[in-house]
């Protein structure tokens, strides 16, 4: 569901079909899949501006039905990259020139995603390319940060700005990384495919790559898509993908929280690695309140699109004729569309603020050894995974009793440091876990975070206002501004809920 939740509004009147609708579906119909006459769905341009393309019922179905079954071969992975002997080449080149010739257990590698990169690209500029008419289907920009004047990305508030830059940070890495593998390959291969690749590697093709699998992909697991032949060259140069390596189940042995975030970092890297894109499927649009879900149907290798299952506990969604087929992109806060797919939701009920390492570390006082036994023990007892604050419940009690730890340890610093055991400051934390022992305290530190988050996004909110008349007029200085708004509605909420005595002591 793009642009916000305006898309509730459209009329499906005209059912519009364009050149490039059409010229997808009859790409399906030449590699014997013809869409059109399944008759259950059908692609459309929207009536509604904000967005784009998509996908129609024909006809009305009861929950927990099949509306369409994608065979396998349309699930497009980094597989297919191995038909094209360019790229086998230039995978050989690497395995055999650099990674066997480098120690690279902590530097960039190329990844079972980067294939796909380049999967998509080489046959973007193929002019024989198998792929050119589902490939020229994908839009031609996106909404994400990638594409945002820098400007708008500056005068973001901290919260926003630092993940921002971080994901740029790692595509400019990356695409620097591929580059110049690229150009010292080009040098000894006699392939005019990949002599047209590197000429067509540039950062605003890449840009595209990028942001067309990110925002489009599906995941599947490698032992169900590929056989074991591509999964052993896979192997081979990528590395293993032990998909267990990034389960959040381990981070009970983490020792420090830069140890946490580089766990949740491996463990989005290898969900990453099973990205599929599967063509006409990457057009169904994301709703909370979705109709529809997607599936890897393993006994007959398809990707089937399924009407929800009944349900006792909420509303039965049903796909009705001529209404559009929504599925659900994940649960996700409003920072998280806004970054991976390029919009926001009005109303989201899993929009949040979650605080992280670097914002409370800063109310931390005590010495670094006890700064680390909070974090080791919030690791340990699963707090970290949830250090929010939204509008409908205020702050988490993960968040809540994490703050009353670090009052602990503030305010008994010198016992903490005294000949007491350490043995013995553990079993105390232990004993008194599970209640929130010092509230008012952890109402001052809460309002103390809150606070600072306030003069950061007023001050962010003032920056943007003052910017120019024509980044003014973009939708992404308006979707980033909403943004800013709609957490400092969250912000303020929960500082009147602190300062309110009744309706704080009644969260405990």
């Amino acid at each position: 569901m793009n642009r916000w939740d305006k898309c509730k509004a459209v009329c499906f009147r005209s059912f519009k079909v364009d050149k490039i609708v059409k010229e997808l579906c009859d790409w399906l119909k030449e590699n014997d899949f013809d869409i059109e006459s399944k008759s259950s769905l059908r692609l459309i341009q929207s009536e509604n501006i904000f967005e784009g393309r998509c996908v129609l019922s024909n006809k009305n179905f009861e929950p927990n039905s099949t509306l369409i079954e994608f065979p396998h071969q349309f699930l497009i992975n980094y597989r297919l990259s191995f038909k094209i002997q360019g790229l086998v080449e230039f995978f050989e080149w690497y395995n055999e020139n650099y990674l066997k010739k480098n120690n690279l257990e902590n530097h960039l590698k190329l990844s079972r995603l980067d294939a796909l990169y380049l999967l998509i690209l080489e046959q973007r500029f193929n002019p024989n390319s198998h792929l050119s008419k589902f490939i020229y289907s994908m839009p031609q920009s996106y909404d994400t940060p990638e594409y945002f004047d820098k400007v708008i990305i500056d005068n973001l508030p901290q919260y926003l700005k630092f993940d921002v830059e971080k994901r740029i940070d790692k595509f400019n890495l990356k695409f620097n990384f591929v580059k110049n593998l690229l150009a010292e390959f080009s040098k000894i291969s006699t392939d005019k495919k990949v002599e047209n690749l590197v000429e067509n590697f540039n950062k605003e093709n890449f840009r595209w790559v990028f942001c067309s699998v990110n925002s489009r992909c599906f995941h599947a697991k490698e032992t169900e898509i590929c056989d074991q032949d591509d999964i052993v060259l896979a192997n081979k140069y990528f590395g293993v993908l032990n998909e267990s390596d990034g389960e959040l189940n381990r981070s009970i042995n983490c020792n420090s929280m830069e140890e946490y975030e580089e766990l949740n970092e491996k463990s989005e890297e290898i969900r990453n690695n099973l990205c599929c894109i599967i063509p006409y499927l990457d057009f169904l649009n994301h709703s909370n309140d979705s109709n529809a879900y997607a599936v890897f149907n393993e006994s007959d290798k398809s990707y089937t699109l399924k009407s929800q299952e009944q349900s006792d506990f909420s509303e039965t969604k049903l796909v009705n004729k001529d209404e559009q087929v929504y599925i659900t992109y994940g649960h996700h806060d409003n920072k998280t569309l806004y970054i991976e797919y390029g919009f926001i939701l009005e109303e989201n009920i899993y929009d949040k603020i979650t605080f992280n390492f670097r914002d409370l570390k800063k109310l931390i006082q005590t010495d670094e050894n006890s700064e680390k036994f909070i974090w080791q023990c919030a690791i340990q007892k699963n707090l970290i995974n949830d250090l929010s604050c939204n509008k409908q419940e205020g702050p988490s009690w993960s968040l809540l009793k994490l703050l009353d730890l670090i009052h602990i340890f503030n305010d008994d610093f010198k016992l903490l440091n005294s000949k007491q055991s350490k043995k013995s400051k553990n079993s105390n934390l232990e004993l008194n876990f599970y209640d929130i022992q010092h509230f008012n305290f952890v109402k001052e530190l809460f309002l103390r975070i809150l606070n600072n988050f306030k003069k950061d996004f007023i001050g962010s909110l003032d920056r943007l206002n003052a910017l120019s008349v024509n980044l003014k007029e973009t939708y992404h200085f308006k979707m980033s501004k909403r943004l800013v708004e709609l957490y400092l509605e969250i912000i303020e909420l929960n500082i009147n809920l602190a300062n309110d005595e009744q309706r704080w002591a009644m969260l405990f």
